[in-house]
């Protein structure tokens, strides 16, 4: 989704980090597996328990925007899948990721992936993600508007001595050479050229029934495609709408216990982010239950001088509908200005319609509830970091449309979708359109649109405090005014190396 203006919206973190963050820092919000498959594959049957713990691209991105972050030709419609390097690893179930290798069919992908895999005990790949971005105010002449560039490259390097060991790098270089400030969610508006270790980890198991990874890693908990308000573990909240996740890895050791005949799986988290002494280390534990077409996950996370957080989340296939839900309470016992017990809760109807033969047409909508949220924004602790949009409002609503690869259109994905904050009536509609061509490569083009009262999700100059700091940090009267937000657009380029 597109924020924009002259001013506003990158996506920083919650006013409550994550648990990762020092203790000195309040607490950010939940995160979740991707319990839910992607969204243009029938409900789910009971899924038995993943070994290894499998590292995927997240199923939440792909089935709405298309493509993946590591294998954009990946087609959700295609009944023969190929499994991952981890799953040949760990045996791991398929889940709809394909390898990105070779043009063929699901058969021949699969066949040289095996022989890939057995051949080479160390893979190098990445990708690089070129994207030119514009937005336009209703306050400002054509030439004024501001462009960016943030051009942004994967680098991994992934290694499998034997068939039970895995290490796994991935650095980011981010380069930008513009100096207009768009933000856009999912886009890091840092300046220059800036290098980041996005993940580092050693994954290995213990008599072939514990798994353990320890490093820096990505873990994505969760059902809801929009807001997670069980992701306890991150340091900044998942980017709404945004195709891209551009969030690094957070230090932990993980330990991954599955039970297969039950399809059910637990998990024990030591993070380690910022960590002086084992006292300061956050303690986070999951178990993932499967009952029929259900599948249920339960979560707690604590850390010294953080407030104390359980959740739950669930995915339910009833009838033609995917029914997903969140719920993370967080308590404050020590804080008398607030409740005891403060809520977050996201619930998600989805439903896939069969088109065009063997398509799948996606209808979703979601609900997000903030119990701390406001009515009126504070541009301050947005600008500083304290909040991050789609997170400011108490009551927010999505809805969104999906037609990947429809008919002829292999190559081709389509997607519509609106985000609303019920509490300052903002809203934003955009439109998104990807295509990938010779295998991995993928254009991405979209447009959005702000409208609705002044709000969060459309900026305007009365927003903006009377007072605010000069260059020296002395407050004084604001002299400058901006232009109330009105379209984004961006085109972005993506090749899969």
């Amino acid at each position: 989704m597109l924020r924009a203006s002259v001013i506003v919206a990158v996506i920083v973190g919650w006013s409550t980090p994550a648990l990762a963050a020092p203790a000195s820092q309040p607490a950010s919000q939940p995160t979740s597996q991707p319990a839910s498959q992607p969204a243009s594959q029938p409900v789910s049957k009971k899924k038995p328990a993943s070994k290894g713990d499998v590292e995927r691209p997240d199923p939440r991105v792909d089935s709405i925007f298309g493509g993946s972050q590591d294998t954009p030709d990946t087609k959700p419609k295609a009944k023969s899948k190929s499994k991952s390097r981890d799953d040949a690893i760990f045996g791991g179930s398929d889940s709809g990721a394909g390898t990105g290798a070779g043009t063929g069919t699901g058969t021949e992908k699969r066949l040289l992936q095996r022989v890939l895999d057995q051949g080479n005990k160390l893979q190098i790949g990445g990708l690089l993600y070129l994207r030119l971005n514009m937005s336009f105010t209703d306050g400002d002449k054509l030439e004024d508007h501001p462009i960016s560039m943030p051009n942004l490259l994967d680098v991994f390097l992934d290694a499998r001595p034997n068939d039970r060991v895995r290490a796994f790098v991935r650095t980011r270089l981010l380069y930008t050479p513009t100096r207009g400030q768009t933000f856009i969610p999912g886009v890091d508006n840092t300046t220059d050229l800036t290098f980041q270790l996005n993940e580092m980890w050693l994954k290995f198991d213990i008599a072939r029934h514990l798994y353990v990874t320890v490093g820096a890693q990505r873990v994505l908990w969760g059902t809801t495609r929009l807001w997670n308000p069980v992701d306890f573990i991150n340091l900044s909240l998942r980017p709404v709408l945004s195709p891209f996740d551009n969030r690094n890895g957070v230090p932990m050791v993980k330990l991954h216990f599955p039970l297969e005949k039950l399809g059910w799986n637990f998990y024990a988290i030591g993070l380690l982010q910022d960590v002086t002494s084992l006292k300061d280390a956050a303690a986070v534990g999951r178990a993932e239950f499967v009952f029929s077409t259900v599948e249920l996950g339960i979560i707690g996370a604590y850390r010294r001088g953080n407030d104390p957080r359980v959740g739950i989340d669930i995915s339910a296939g009833i009838w033609d509908f995917e029914v997903l839900g969140e719920l993370a309470l967080r308590f404050h016992p020590d804080s008398p200005s607030e409740d005891l017990v403060s809520v977050r809760a996201s619930g998600a109807l989805q439903y896939t319609i069969k088109v065009f033969d063997d398509d799948m047409l996606l209808l979703g909508v979601e609900y997000f509830y903030n119990q701390l949220g406001s009515s009126r924004i504070d541009f301050a602790a947005i600008a500083t970091g304290q909040q991050q949009f789609f997170y400011v409002g108490k009551h927010y609503g999505a809805a969104f449309v999906s037609l990947p690869r429809p008919g002829k259109l292999d190559n081709w994905t389509f997607t519509m979708s609106g985000v609303g904050n019920f509490s300052d009536r903002s809203f934003l509609g955009r439109l998104d359109v990807s295509y990938t061509f010779l295998t991995y490569i993928t254009v991405q083009a979209f447009a959005a649109v702000h409208f609705g009262k002044v709000g969060e999700l459309r900026i305007g100059d009365k927003l903006l405090p009377d007072i605010v700091p000069d260059a020296n940090g002395n407050l004084v009267p604001r002299t400058f005014t901006i232009g109330t937000q009105a379209v984004d657009l961006g085109l972005w380029l993506l090749i899969n190396l």
